[in-house]
């Protein structure tokens, strides 16, 4: 054999050892899969994706299967679709987490929002705490021991009569109120007897003036106001009726010790105006059904008998109104102040139209 056929047949040789006994490269998906496989959130897969997660771990498992039966062609292809289930169970997998963390983040916001509840309700207990004790120690105060007042000469001892009816009927209009908000209090009715007797003495110009005695009536019927107070129930505080009120055209109510009080000016049966302030009156008073209503009539300084009963049937005719507007007539009290509160200093003789000619519709507060 020559030099040439020698080469032909070890190539052969070499070709056919080649072709019969070597095994086929690795596909390159198969080491991506791998690859992919090890990636954190591939493995985080295991806990939010693990159906997803199993189904590519079977693909490449028969991936690597296939290439150890040389064939190649669906190794390839196996491996290349559980590289696509490992990346899909990695998306599930952040979706889950995300799901997970959006559920603690609404929960803390949850918690954070019922913790905000319960100390805005601890606040406002604290705060009707504080309102109940500083209501206690006005009365405690008002109630101590007064000293006598001296005598005077004749210009002072005018301005204490005239300071004695101004108290007697604030004192008045307290104990109303605390009548009205229908608790049963021992004394009550005496203080209220004593204000009348009071006010008797006081129409008939007496010397020396009993602002002592007024004082202490007033001291009485603010105590009586202020424990009746204590004995409610009412969760509608006065403040939720006076934005309900002042939300309100051209009503322009206030908060006194009695409550909340609305002006009315004119006569409602013949003013279109001052009839629709008393009818908006009327709807907070049936709203709010825990809030009695008192009706006060004032009048100009040195009222003559003509002004004091138009002052009288115009109190008359809104509490007629506020019954025929639905409101029981159990909480309903008229009271005539006369001149002795004026909100406006009246010359003599006063003007025809004096801004001290009103009538007052107070929604007595049950609580502090």
């Amino acid at each position: 054999m020559n030099l040439r056929g020698a080469v032909i047949l070890s190539l052969s040789a070499a070709l056919l050892g080649a072709s019969g006994c070597g095994r086929p490269p690795r596909p390159a998906a198969l080491a991506e899969a791998e690859q992919v496989r090890g990636a954190p959130a591939v493995k985080d897969a295991a806990s939010f994706a693990p159906q997803m997660l199993a189904h590519a771990e079977s693909l490449r498992q028969q991936a690597n299967q296939a290439y150890e039966q040389d064939d190649v062609a669906s190794a390839s292809m196996l491996a290349e679709r559980s590289v696509v289930a490992y990346e899909r169970a990695a998306v599930l997998s952040r979706i889950a987490k995300a799901e997970l963390n959006a559920a603690e983040a609404d929960k803390a916001l949850e918690d954070a929002a019922r913790e905000r509840r319960e100390l805005d309700a601890e606040k406002q207990r604290l705060e009707a705490d504080i309102t109940s004790i500083e209501q206690l120690i006005q009365v405690v105060k008002d109630a101590q021991p007064l000293t006598p007042s001296p005598a005077t000469d004749h210009s002072r001892e005018m301005a204490r009569l005239k300071a004695a009816r101004s108290i007697i009927v604030d004192a008045h209009l307290l104990c109303s109120s605390a009548k009205l908000l229908g608790k049963p209090l021992q004394g009550l009715d005496e203080a209220q007897a004593e204000v009348l007797r009071l006010e008797e003495l006081l129409a008939n110009w007496p010397k020396p003036a009993p602002i002592d005695e007024t004082l202490r009536a007033r001291s009485r019927c603010l105590s009586f106001l202020t424990l009746a107070r204590r004995a409610g129930d009412s969760s509608t505080p006065a403040d939720l009726v006076l934005t309900e009120l002042s939300n309100q055209p051209d009503l322009e109510p206030v908060r006194d010790d009695r409550g909340v009080v609305v002006v009315i000016r004119g006569d409602i049966q013949r003013d279109a105006s001052a009839k629709k302030r008393l009818d908006a009156v009327a709807s907070a008073a049936a709203k709010f059904s825990t809030y009695p209503v008192l009706v006060v009539s004032h009048t100009r300084a040195k009222p003559s008998r003509a002004t004091e009963d138009t002052a009288r049937a115009r109190a008359r005719a809104v509490v007629d109104a506020l019954e025929a507007a639905g409101i029981d007539k159990k909480r309903i009290e008229a009271v005539h102040a006369g001149p002795h509160r004026p909100i406006a200093h009246d010359p003599l003789p006063p003007p025809t139209n004096s801004r001290n000619d009103r009538i007052e519709v107070i929604l007595v507060s049950p609580t502090f």
